[in-house]
């Protein structure tokens, strides 16, 4: 009588064992495609957002006095400063202007959309490391 009671409560353990182990490999296959589409997702955002949006361009002198152009970065009074043709410190919002070169902001915002590509990335690895170590 103790073998058989035994033997039934070692088959009822490895039942509940293998329900735990099916429980854990289906929340890590879950997170595995989580992580994935928040992988493609942050890969499409890094992709789309190329293009600079208004503000992240510096703004070219196009002929405007030197005085006009002096005040908008704080040099008033100095007119022989800036030149036409000379990058400005402000950004080019206005559609009639002449954009020059890309600011800090176009920067820091692809930095940041790399970062979260990477961090995706990281993410999307770890969970397929966990559902390869349960299968």
């Amino acid at each position: 009588m103790k073998a058989f009671l035994l033997s039934f409560l070692l088959a009822f353990a490895c039942a509940a064992g293998a329900q735990n182990r099916t429980a854990e490999l289906d929340r890590a296959v879950a997170e595995a495609r989580t992580a994935y589409n928040a992988l493609q997702e942050a890969i499409a955002r890094r992709d789309g957002d190329e293009e600079p949006v208004p503000g992240e361009r510096n703004l070219l002198d196009t002929g405007a006095s030197a005085a006009e152009v002096g005040t908008a970065i704080g040099l008033a009074g100095n007119p022989g400063i800036v030149g036409q043709g000379t990058p400005v410190t402000r950004n080019c919002a206005a559609p009639n202007r002449r954009c020059g070169r890309l600011n800090a902001a176009y920067v820091d915002r692809q930095a940041a959309l790399e970062r979260d590509v990477q961090l995706a990335q990281q993410r999307y690895d770890a969970a397929l490391k966990r559902w390869n170590y349960l299968k």
